[in-house]
């Protein structure tokens, strides 16, 4: 792109803009210097504005393509294995508080409740104890700023549930009998099995088996047998199957870390 000079037939002079556009060269004559620099400022203007939509579409294109390629990818892959149920908070106190909202209104008969630095065996037989009867597990807070957290989860619920604290490896309020509900189960790999370790005096606990159920509960603890994130996973798994077949398993934070399991859960899945 340039601009040339230009002498008429009159002795005056004149400026003309030559480039080239859409594959074919264009000009344009200007009485004054300085609008044929403004107008090659603005053709220049022009070409970038084409240029940046140009890469916009370019990149569109590209996603379109790589989508395309990860959908077909999708297609050729077996199904996936179940439903799933997703629950956490930032910490135990508020995952427990999020497996909780699943017991609707008008709510629980119970709510266990221990405290949140509790010993792990504290933990596991608060935890069985929620499930005995069908109740939520809370874990309360051991700051007092916290505790509005479980108080006004407890009066969210119509039905006024009667609080149970367990502070003892052996104790359950209100109930001798303390067994998994017969419909669910865990995958019979180790890893995923720790949760029948929560058993104590040699009650029943979750049964193994070979498939996933329909509705799958994974519990993703920080070290596999960390007794909260399982605790909390076990109670809603348990509260589910009171009504259809539900699986619990146990992974760790990242899949990939129990090539066992990661290898298990595509095959295993319900009916297979």
């Amino acid at each position: 792109m340039k601009i040339e000079e230009e002498h008429g037939a009159g002795g005056g002079i004149a400026w003309r803009l030559r480039w080239w556009e859409a594959g074919r060269p264009r000009s344009r004559v200007f009485a004054d210097k300085a609008d044929a620099d403004a107008f090659r400022k603005e053709v220049r203007r022009r070409r970038r504005v084409v240029g940046l939509h140009t890469l916009k579409l370019l990149i569109a294109a590209l996603v379109f393509a790589a989508g395309v390629v990860l959908l077909l990818d999708v297609r050729d892959r077996e199904p996936v294995a179940a439903a799933f149920i997703r629950v956490g908070g930032a910490t135990r106190v508020e995952t427990s508080i999020e497996g909780a909202r699943f017991w609707f209104a008008p709510g629980p008969r119970f709510v266990v409740e221990t405290r949140q630095d509790a010993d792990a065996d504290v933990m596991w037989r608060s935890a069985w104890c929620a499930v005995a009867h069908d109740a939520p597990l809370l874990f309360t807070p051991t700051k007092a700023s916290r505790k509005p957290l479980v108080d006004n989860t407890l009066d969210s619920w119509p039905s006024h549930p009667r609080r149970l604290e367990v502070t003892d490896p052996t104790d359950c309020p209100a109930t001798d009998e303390v067994h998994a509900p017969p419909r669910l189960s865990t995958l019979h790999v180790a890893s995923a099995s720790v949760v029948s370790q929560g058993v104590v005096q040699g009650e029943q606990g979750v049964r193994h088996s070979n498939v996933l159920a329909p509705l799958v509960v994974f519990a993703a603890a920080k070290t596999p047998s960390d007794a909260p994130d399982v605790a909390v996973g076990l109670t809603l798994a348990a509260h589910l199957a009171r009504e259809r077949d539900v699986s619990l398993v146990v992974v760790p934070r990242y899949l990939q870390a129990d090539r066992e399991l990661e290898e298990a859960l595509p095959r295993r899945r319900h009916g297979s």
